[in-house]
């Protein structure tokens, strides 16, 4: 199950959050039998961890989905030689790729600053790919050909940037 390990480490980092914010009176009191104190000061935020491994595999996950729909993207784009044909195709993709940021933009950050910030980079040209293709199904005929050419300059970027965060987790 690709999703598991994506939503497990999302869900602990939810677990721990929700712990540290939820509170409230003893079952069986009143509310105006159990103060609830006011601080004086706010305290730190302790963000909450996620094991190395466990990123770097839902990462992976994200890596292997990204790959295969660029692939398919690719090929469903060279197959569209009208902006109808590819309008059949490419909102998937679009969605695919939106979706592929938002699971990245979800994730804590990775203990690695070189890591975290291609994987930033990816995430913005995921989110990027996925907008170029959802304007390309909106344009205009007439305009298909300079969508067609953006989106093929896009998939070699976001392929770069995949292999860039699959090299550097192979040692998770």
């Amino acid at each position: 199950m690709p999703g598991v390990a994506v939503r497990a480490a999302v869900a602990a980092v939810g677990a721990v959050a929700m712990s540290s914010c939820s509170g409230g009176g003893q079952a069986g009191t009143s509310p105006s039998a159990t103060p609830i104190p006011v601080p004086s000061a706010t305290a730190p935020v302790t963000p909450a961890t996620v094991p190395t491994h466990d990123l770097a595999v839902a990462l992976r996950q994200v890596l292997t989905k990204g790959g295969a729909e660029l692939s398919a993207t690719a090929t469903d784009l060279q197959r569209a030689a009208t902006l109808d044909q590819a309008a059949q195709t490419m909102g998937d993709h679009a969605t695919t790729f939106s979706g592929l940021h938002q699971t990245l933009e979800a994730l804590p950050p990775f203990p690695v600053a070189k890591t975290q910030t291609d994987v930033k980079q990816l995430s913005a040209d995921l989110a990027g790919l996925s907008s170029v293709i959802s304007a390309m199904i909106a344009a205009e005929v007439s305009q298909y050909p300079q969508y067609k050419r953006q989106i093929n300059a896009q998939i070699p970027v976001v392929s770069r940037d995949i292999g860039v965060v699959g090299d550097e987790l192979k040692g998770y």
